[in-house]
């Protein structure tokens, strides 16, 4: 059988329509997307299983583009101060999400104020936008 001819066989097995193309890739992307620690939080084991198995068959993939992901960290990274002050950022985040801004707004160091207002704030717009952005960044590097 020929290549053609196991695509058309297939594509009528599954019920393959135009309309389920998108759908279909997306369900790839999002395999694709989910990280390891996290496919232990899908609930359904079958689902749960469809998806390593996809991520398997998806991993030379991702492989091509390890490099770009790492070159993209060296990058951003090198524009903070100390790599592990990242740490003690995330620190700062997690301690603003239970303060408030009139806590906030009282601090009467103005350079303070609006550096902690705007930790509190960093994630309220933009920030899937943010994540989609250097994620197009990386992919649309060629491979090494």
């Amino acid at each position: 059988m020929g290549t053609i001819e196991r695509c058309i066989e297939v594509a009528k097995e599954i019920r393959m329509t135009a309309d389920l193309v998108q759908a279909y890739e997306d369900c790839e992307r999002v395999s694709d997307l989910i990280c390891d620690e996290g496919l232990c939080t899908v609930e359904d084991p079958d689902l749960r299983n469809v998806i390593r198995e996809m991520r398997a068959l998806h991993y030379k993939v991702r492989e091509g583009y390890f490099r770009s992901y790492a070159r993209k960290a060296e990058d951003l990274f090198s524009k903070i101060p100390s790599k592990a002050n990242v740490l003690k950022y995330h620190e700062i985040e997690e301690l603003l999400s239970g303060v408030s801004d009139e806590e906030i707004r009282k601090i009467p160091d103005d350079t303070m104020r609006e550096i902690l207002l705007k930790i509190k704030h960093v994630h309220d717009k933009g920030h899937s936008e943010r994540k989609l952005q250097i994620l197009s960044e990386i992919l649309g590097k060629p491979r090494p």
